[in-house]
């Protein structure tokens, strides 16, 4: 009979897979980084300055960002943590099967408190059609305004869905088990029942680093990445109609000169969109550069010009004996009147530069960079996977939280420390890097 092959795929989707596998590279993630930082806060904030509105704090943003994207650059290429993950002598070397069960019976356990302790589930109050106002209230209280011992609950949710269920899950696929698909279900589930922006990220994103770095086939990577990308987009979708309730897109008189929310400019946190496409296309471009400039404005005018020393971190002010400033609640407060339940991130730059002024943005971005070193270097798959999930919190919140709050510092001494055994078999079967030089 004839040999028969399949037919070859396309050269501009071969084209594409390459260009996502060396975009997604672990070793590269510095590259990624550094245009990511200055598409979005270098050159559209001096953009907006220049031919949009003359906000200063908008230049003062560029600068900031400009300053921060080289002291990133040199962090990752200066091999200071190398000596540590060269000394074999460091490592505990802990089962696959124990992380996994300690991680999943943990979080089993916690989400059926959660939910036992809830007064209403955000999802469920969507799907009954409240407004847009009564899910914000609705999501903070399903977590954020726990009292008592029910206040340890939103951290120990950080730490599950910002490190321990992405690692994990990443690795089941990483191992073939039988499990990985229903853990990626539970996972994509538990993110939902919240409302809570695009938690659901969290899960894909490192899978889709796994998939772009360690399928060796063009086709099978290609299929892989295109059910994740539509199962990302219908996800999104679903979620920000949700959470828009049943009133968002119906647009509001604002004054006597019949000016509508969505009127506003684009550059302006009272623009509204008027349909779900746009209101996530304007939430991911715009909406980060308003509030981070917001933010350097509120740190000028509220306080001053007065470093907050740390003051921002709960966990910092403690030991530094220092009253607790809720900056992103002040951010908030300026943007919409109230902060009771909402908070206003940005980027890491801003707490860095209002806690510890320049300095603060070169040594906090020097540190981003040996993080992004050691995800490169380290001989996990999974963890190596991890810097893409490492990379959304900083671009949406402070590096002090993302270090603390979300788990990160740990995952980074565990890279140091820990060995997960044995590797995972798809990772010896397809020749998955080692440490390397970088």
């Amino acid at each position: 009979m004839p040999h028969t092959t399949q037919p070859a795929i396309s050269a501009p989707i071969k084209f594409g897979v390459s260009v996502m596998k060396t975009l997604l590279a672990p070793r590269n993630s510095w590259l990624l980084v550094s245009l990511a930082i200055f598409c979005l806060y270098v050159a559209l904030p001096a953009f907006i300055y220049l031919f949009i509105d003359q906000n200063q704090y908008m230049l003062t943003l560029a600068a900031i960002s400009g300053a921060g994207l080289a002291a990133i650059i040199a962090g990752y290429h200066l091999s200071i943590t190398d000596r540590v993950l060269d000394r074999p002598g460091y490592w505990l070397c802990i089962n696959a099967r124990v992380v996994h069960v300690a991680i999943w019976t943990a979080f089993l356990i916690f989400a059926t408190v959660t939910l036992l302790t809830a007064d209403s589930v955000p999802v469920l109050a969507a799907l009954g059609h409240a407004t847009a106002d009564q899910l914000s209230q609705e999501r903070a209280n399903f977590l954020k305004l726990r009292t008592g011992w029910q206040a340890a609950l939103p951290y120990f949710s950080t730490i599950f869905v910002g490190v321990l269920l992405p690692y994990s899950t990443t690795r089941l696929f990483a191992e073939r088990s039988a499990f990985r698909f229903l853990a990626l279900v539970v996972f994509i589930a538990y993110t939902l029942l919240s409302l809570e922006k695009i938690l659901f990220i969290l899960a894909m994103a490192p899978l889709t680093v796994f998939v772009s770095q360690y399928y060796k086939d063009a086709r099978r990577m290609f299929m892989a990445l295109a059910a994740i990308a539509v199962l990302s987009g219908g996800v999104l979708y679903l979620n920000t109609v949700l959470a828009s309730g049943t009133d968002y897109f119906v647009q509001e008189k604002l004054g006597p000169g019949h000016e509508t929310l969505g009127d506003a400019p684009y550059f302006d946190i009272r623009h509204r969109p008027d349909s779900a496409v746009k209101l996530i296309l304007w939430r991911s471009i715009a909406v980060p550069v308003i509030t981070a400039a917001d933010g350097i404005r509120v740190f000028e005018e509220r306080f001053e010009g007065h470093y907050l020393l740390g003051a921002t971190s709960s966990l910092v002010a403690r030991v530094t004996g220092q009253q607790r400033v809720n900056f992103d609640a002040a951010v908030f407060a300026d943007q919409f009147g109230s902060a009771d339940v909402g908070r206003a991130n940005s980027v890491f730059f801003i707490e860095a530069f209002v806690n510890f002024g320049w300095i603060g943005v070169v040594a906090f971005s020097f540190a981003v960079g040996q993080a992004l070193r050691l995800f490169a270097r380290s001989d996990d798959l999974a963890s190596q996977s991890m810097w893409v999930v490492f990379c959304w919190f900083i671009f949406t919140g402070g590096l002090f939280g993302t270090m603390f709050s979300n788990g990160f510092l740990l995952m980074l001494l565990a890279i140091l420390t820990i060995k997960v055994l044995p590797k995972a078999q798809s990772e010896a079967a397809m020749a998955s890097a080692p440490p390397f030089a970088v």
